[in-house]
């Protein structure tokens, strides 16, 4: 045990029956520290003020980069079940003194002097390795996404990532709290601990946050826009744009998420970071920031890369969900469209597992992304016969719903202005993206709808049934429909009312 400048930390627990862990604290802890290494696995920690116990709650850890668990209420024992022998870190990262905090760099960050004033110490790395990046990595800390000193949170990573870790400083160049607010990790144009040890030519700007089941709030992503646009500003990176990062040796987009460096071999693990429902978001804050960046051309507005090809050819940027044509990552288990041209009679392979492919013509390949697939950068190949034909990096993620059709039960008839649903009623929507196992919802008309079934289509391979009632009361007409999935909303598709 050892205190050192308001942090308390405890690295040795005790054992107690069924892998419950026992960690007391010498004044008071307000978090626990889970340090990177071994598995992902899930966790349950509870903490007692030394009078009463709160309910057992349940965590995901991070392997890659650790997990940081703030607690509700200052604590003096935490109990842990299921962590194995990771090591444990009790923290009190001590309570920020209100203040006129410091502005600096721009846009505006909050320094190491703002998140971490005297008489707290949290020292920068004496001796940084530099680096220019070439991408820019989204996270997210996997940790709580609601606490009263967001502050005092920078000092508990801190702590997890040095004391926890054994890294020089925390492993991200700049985090974003979920009320905006931007901070100095590493800092501008460091080598940071981020990026799977393939972060040399990479910025990682880490939320603060779990978003497995939620995206960042808007004044978060507001802030990570600000982040992204200065950082591509700054080294004169093309936000839309796919191209060799050499340190993993994948041609990834420039603006990337952590799980994109799974595939390449140097990379020392996959993780789900930056969560199911912010992955999804990528392709918007590209094109937005791409939007603030002077000279920037959209992708709609490039040319087409297989306009004069005479083989087969994938388009860049055209690989997409085959219901509405969406940019975001295709879902494993789901029907993608690969756009180019001289597509005629290939077969298909993601990561080399057999893709089936589902019609299409010279222009259009329609493939099954396999239900197996992980999350992030994926390899899809296209043969004639053996030959490799076409060879490109694609991305996939877990759900991104987005619907085709809509039938009404009732009368099992296609939903159109000339056979509504009558409000009250039971609708069945089928689309692509979808999953079984997550949490998901329906609006209509911006009334939430109640959720009877999400599962895959009987008979129909690649596509995803969900069943659904109407809320009653609607008022006659179209209304836009929305499903989500952990999070991960659908376009508004307009459904008939009456």
């Amino acid at each position: 045990m050892w205190i050192r400048g308001g942090f308390v930390c405890l690295l040795l627990a005790l054992s107690l029956p069924a892998e419950t862990r026992r960690l007391t604290a010498t004044g008071v802890a307000r978090a626990v520290g889970i340090a990177a290494g071994g598995e992902a696995r899930e966790v349950q920690v509870r903490f007692s003020d030394g009078r009463t116990w709160s309910a057992w709650r349940t965590y995901g850890t991070d392997p890659e980069e650790g997990t940081l668990i703030w607690l509700d209420e200052p604590a003096r024992v935490v109990e842990v079940e299921g962590a194995g022998d990771a090591r444990l870190l009790l923290i009190d990262p001590g309570i920020t003194p209100t203040r006129d905090a410091k502005r600096a760099a721009d846009p505006a960050i909050q320094g190491r002097a703002d998140w971490c004033p005297a008489p707290f110490v949290c020292p920068k790395n004496s001796d940084p390795s530099f680096t220019r990046p070439t991408h820019l990595i989204v996270h997210h800390t996997a940790g709580n996404n609601a606490a009263a000193d967001w502050a005092a949170v920078m000092r508990a990573i801190w702590e997890l990532h040095v004391r926890g870790n054994g890294w020089a400083d925390i492993g991200y160049n700049f985090l974003v709290d979920p009320n905006g607010v931007a901070y100095e990790g590493r800092g501008d144009g460091i080598l940071g601990a981020h990026f799977s040890a393939v972060n040399t030519g990479t910025a990682g700007i880490s939320m603060i946050g779990t978003y497995t089941d939620r995206p960042p709030s808007d004044a978060a992503l507001a802030t990570l826009l600000d982040l992204l646009t200065w950082q591509a500003q700054r080294y004169q990176l093309d936000p839309y744009a796919e191209t060799l990062h050499a340190a993993s040796a994948l041609e990834l987009n420039v603006i990337s998420g952590h799980r994109d460096a799974g595939l390449s071999p140097r990379a020392s693990g996959r993780t789900e970071c930056p969560g199911l429902a912010l992955y999804p978001v990528l392709p918007a804050l590209r094109e937005e920031v791409c939007r603030r960046v002077p000279g920037c051309v959209a992708a709609r507005q490039r040319e087409n890369t297989c306009a004069a090809a005479t083989t087969p050819c994938v388009s860049r940027y055209g690989v997409v969900n085959s219901a509405n044509y969406d940019a975001r990552p295709v879902a494993a288990g789901s029907i993608a469209a690969a756009f180019g041209a001289n597509l005629n009679g290939l077969r298909a392979t993601v990561n080399g597992r057999a893709a089936t492919v589902i019609g299409g013509d010279a222009s259009q390949l329609n493939f099954l992304v396999p239900l197996n697939t992980e999350p992030g950068t994926s390899r899809l190949q296209l043969f004639s016969g053996n030959d490799l034909r076409v060879d490109r990096l694609i991305w996939v993620t877990e759900a991104a719903p987005a619907i085709y059709l809509a039938l009404n039960h009732d009368e099992q008839t296609l939903n159109s202005p000339s056979a509504p649903v009558t409000a009250g009623r039971p609708l069945t929507l089928y689309l692509a993206g979808g999953r079984t196992g997550l949490p998901w919802s329906v609006t209509v008309g911006g009334v939430r709808a109640e959720p009877l079934f999400l599962g895959a289509a009987p008979g129909f391979l690649g596509i995803w049934q969900a069943n659904l009632t109407v809320p009653a009361g609607l008022a006659s007409g179209d209304q836009p429909l929305v499903l989500s999935v952990s999070g991960v909303p659908s376009a508004a598709f307009p459904v008939r009312v009456r």
